[in-house]
């Protein structure tokens, strides 16, 4: 009894010579084979699909495409696409490849194809990883989306795809970019919104512009009717303005006083002006440091004899005075 033939009975999966049952081992979509996929609509415009999908005329124009992106070394050119419709990316599938300088070109090439409402192809050989990288980073740019995110994206419209880790690591240096260029966008925008001046606020300061404040403008007197030449805004070619009749009428009354107060002066000149002629004394006087020459004489008075002893006589004007009576 027992034996190997009881055991394998018993436990066939242990023993050689029976295949053991294949275990799930990921939880994820398997590869289809390429043969079975066909270009993937990704979005409206865009397409990722292999080198077979592209060669196929019929096939390129049942999905109305007629930009084609190349990410590879050795993938002919459609004889069927225009040279203006045509870019190549030459990049080997590696772990040593750098796609990550031409990933902005590309999003340039496929947004031209969306400004001439026209869809692209994105494709490498088999449409799993150059490819996909390149469709990858276009969601990634446009739509704001993480690299997880943006992969799961293509991911589920295409679950054959699977970039190698090279391609992966240079996304996740994309996505730093981004968000480098976001961060300095965002700052350049609100200190330009700090410092841009009021639409309204410029207008109103344009048309009442500040004062000169140069420090050869000269300034006007308040009672004057003259108008410097240097201070009006009107001045053309050194001509000065010329006045109305009105503002120089107006000029001039400033400049004369009203009967009213000439007769408040005079009466002010007759009680505090000096009676010259009773100023001095000749006996006060102590020698004199000389006779004054007779262009230094005064003309308007001349001095007499005080009225009292020794003390200042009753203030009158002088003889040729303006204020003596005649």
């Amino acid at each position: 009894t027992g034996g190997f033939a009881t055991f394998s009975s018993c436990f066939p999966g242990l023993c050689e010579g029976k295949p053991a049952a294949i275990l799930p081992m990921s939880i994820s979509q398997p590869c289809l084979p390429v043969a079975n996929v066909g270009p993937t609509r990704i979005l409206p415009h865009l397409y990722l699909g292999s080198q077979k999908d592209v060669l196929n005329k019929d096939l390129m124009t049942q999905n109305g495409i007629s930009y084609v992106l190349n990410a590879s070394n050795s993938c002919p050119k459609p004889d069927f696409i225009c040279d203006s419709h045509f870019m190549r990316i030459p990049v080997n599938d590696n772990y040593c490849e750098k796609l990550l300088p031409w990933l902005d070109k590309s999003i340039e090439f496929i947004d031209k194809a969306k400004v001439s409402s026209c869809q692209v192809i994105v494709h490498c050989l088999a449409g799993i990883s150059r490819s996909a990288t390149i469709a990858i980073a276009y969601i990634m740019k446009t739509m704001g989306m993480s690299s997880d995110d943006a992969y799961r994206f293509v991911k589920d419209r295409r679950p054959s795809i699977s970039p190698n880790f090279n391609f992966l690591g240079q996304l996740l240096e994309y996505e730093r970019s981004l968000k480098l260029l976001k961060a300095l966008k965002s700052k350049g925008d609100r200190g330009e919104g700090d410092t841009q001046q009021d639409p309204a606020e410029a207008a109103e300061g344009s048309q009442h512009p500040p004062p000169p404040t140069s420090e050869k403008a000269e300034e006007v007197p308040r009672g004057s009717g003259s108008v410097s030449p240097h201070s009006d805004p009107e001045r053309q070619g050194g001509t000065p303005k010329v006045l109305s009749p009105t503002t120089l009428q107006q000029g001039l009354n400033g400049l004369h006083l009203s009967s009213e107060r000439i007769q408040d002066t005079n009466r002010l000149k007759r009680s505090f002006s000096l009676d010259i002629k009773s100023a001095y004394s000749p006996g006060l006087r102590q020698d004199p440091p000389g006779p004054p020459g007779p262009g230094d004489a005064p003309k308007l008075c001349k001095l007499d004899s005080p009225s009292g002893p020794g003390g200042l006589g009753p203030f009158s004007p002088g003889a040729d005075s303006p204020d003596r009576p005649s």
